[in-house]
């Protein structure tokens, strides 16, 4: 490819030019909503600092259901088993959580990757493209609000649905696609939660969170995940690997429920250094009990299997999540 082709990096500015397309359609829309959030100070209390009680603009209404779709999309060069290629792939996860007492929920989590590529040829492009089922994740979460700051945990487990395609012909390129599209998908998120797609392995997933209440968004997070390999077929060759993934966030609350901010993350694999990654993703997150939930990302790499978002090889994911509130 010459120096003046770079079709990877065109693609990630028309993926930049529609993100900034959809943030100037939503944003003239946050004074219109505000407008309907005036709280009476009988409403909620809050800790003045006169230690008297006043309005509680920042008191979060936590839904009682919440079930959202999270869709992760990417295009451009990637080698495919040694192949250059234009790959298309995209992760498709379902998310939700109930509330079963008090500040106790139970979350669910089912992930899909798909990927799909074709060879470049001036005679006869070859390609082919595949639909993958991840690990469905089962776990509960509990939530605690201590001014100033908010305070999440959770513990869960996933059972190990995805195997390995076999290949028993190059050729057959639908299952070559499949056989790199979870760990495609899995890195398009920035390996946060590798769990859901990793094939042949039970993990169990411990999580935690603490973010700021009020205006300036702070938050850190931490997921840790043993995953146990339960054959010879895995992404690692049977070897039970594990997974941190620290992260931070910092933003700012335009209203209590919009949000406008910069995450950065880092999965990291102890027995598996090539694969740990870092990642930075600017978001817009909009969520608001009994009206819906909705979130725009675009998530660049700072490093990885796959190199930095920036080189001709390297990955980056429009990030879209959306869903309802109850």
């Amino acid at each position: 490819m010459g120096e003046g082709e770079r079709p990877y990096n065109s693609a990630v500015l028309r993926a930049l030019h529609l993100v900034s397309m959809i943030l100037s359609m939503l944003l003239p829309l946050a004074p219109v909503v505000s407008a309907q959030d005036s709280v009476q100070p009988s409403e909620h209390r809050i800790w003045a600092e006169d230690g008297g009680e006043g309005e509680d603009l920042w008191a979060y209404d936590r839904p009682d259901v919440r079930l959202v779709a999270d869709f992760s999309f990417f295009t451009g060069s990637q080698v495919v088993r040694g192949m250059d290629t234009d790959y298309f792939g995209m992760g498709f996860v379902i998310d939700g959580h109930v509330r079963i007492y008090e500040d106790l929920y139970l979350d669910a989590a089912w992930a899909f990757a798909h990927g799909s590529f074709t060879v470049p040829s001036d005679t006869f492009p070859i390609g082919g493209g595949s639909t993958r089922v991840g690990n469905p994740y089962l776990g509960a979460s509990y939530f605690i609000d201590a001014r100033p700051v908010r305070l999440a945990f959770g513990l869960g487990v996933t059972l190990p649905v995805s195997s390995t395609p076999e290949i028993s012909d190059p050729m057959d390129l639908d299952n070559v696609a499949g056989s790199v599209a979870d760990v495609l998908v899995a890195r398009m998120e920035g390996n946060v939660r590798p769990w859901l797609y990793l094939p042949s392995a039970l993990s169990i997933v411990g999580k935690g969170r603490i973010e700021s209440v009020g205006p300036f968004l702070l938050a850190a997070d931490l997921a840790v995940a043993p995953m146990i390999a339960i054959d010879d077929a895995g992404v690692y060759g049977g070897e039970t690997e594990f997974v941190l993934v620290p992260a931070a966030e910092i933003g700012w609350r335009a209203y209590p429920w919009l949000s406008l901010g910069v995450r950065g993350q880092v999965a990291a694999f102890p027995t598996e250094p090539d694969e740990t990654l870092g990642s930075l993703e600017p978001f817009l997150e909009a969520s608001k009990k009994n009206i819906g939930h909705f979130r725009l990302g675009f998530l660049l790499q700072l490093g990885g299997p796959n190199g930095s978002t920036f080189d001709d090889d390297g990955l980056w994911a429009l990030r879209l999540t959306t869903g309802i509130l109850f």
